[in-house]
């Protein structure tokens, strides 16, 4: 996921190189099921620090002490790489190792730093997310009260009130509406109100239908027609 420039100096890779391999392509002396062992290890164990060898991009060796380490907040692994090769070749002088160390110390507080930082945003993240599911309850709250009051106001009110689809099918009736045309509620639904007009103003009912379907946006047509009892 990242490399820094001192890593790509050491394999002789650009950034660019190093982000499409696997961790287990710079490393020919282990075998991908080792790697992910050592991975998965250090995920429930905790930190671990061992000498390896990559391969450069030339195909010469590179050995390295690494220590990884987990982070769970940002999902990742922290992997700090230092070449042993001038110790082994005994050029690497008491102070060049003491400076290292003071860079790696220093990398490691940055690393913590950050890993502080992302455990503050995920927390802040958490609350937000917390106060906008308590607001979404509230607001489904206040629907569902606005819906009942609706549906108390339209089944009790004092004049009749029908609901029907463009094709004039009763989807909805109160109770005024059911005793006006003395007519049970369940027979009401799902009939075409068409049925309860009179013979002989069915087709004006047909026609203001067919206004309000060819009109634009919301329509109210208001006209007084004869309505029978079945």
């Amino acid at each position: 996921l990242e490399a820094n420039q001192a890593y790509c100096e050491m394999s002789g890779r650009s950034r660019r190189e190093l982000l499409k391999l696997h961790f287990a392509d710079l490393n020919p002396t282990e075998k991908p099921a080792q790697v992910l062992r050592r991975l998965n290890s250090v995920k429930t164990n905790g930190p671990v620090k061992f000498e390896t060898c990559h391969k450069r991009k030339d195909g010469s060796g590179l050995d390295l002490r690494a220590s990884i380490a987990w982070s769970a907040p940002l999902q990742q692994y922290m992997v700090f790489l230092h070449d042993i090769a001038p110790e082994r070749a005994g050029k690497k002088t008491q102070a060049d190792n003491e400076q290292h160390l003071i860079g790696l110390s220093e990398e490691l507080a940055v690393s913590l730093e950050e890993v502080k930082n992302a455990e503050e945003e995920l927390k802040a993240s958490y609350e937000e997310l917390q106060q906008q599911n308590e607001e979404l309850s509230l607001a489904h709250g206040q629907l569902e009260a606005s819906k009942e009051h609706y549906q108390d106001l339209f089944q009790f009110a004092p004049d009749g009130y029908l609901v029907t689809d463009l094709e004039g099918m009763v989807e909805e009736a109160n109770a005024a509406a059911v005793g006006l045309l003395s007519v049970a509620q369940n027979r009401l639904m799902g009939k075409s109100l068409t049925f309860y007009i009179s013979k002989e103003k069915r087709e004006e009912f047909r026609e203001r239908l067919q206004a309000i379907r060819l009109a634009k946006g919301l329509s109210k047509i208001t006209w007084e027609t004869t309505m029978r009892r079945p």
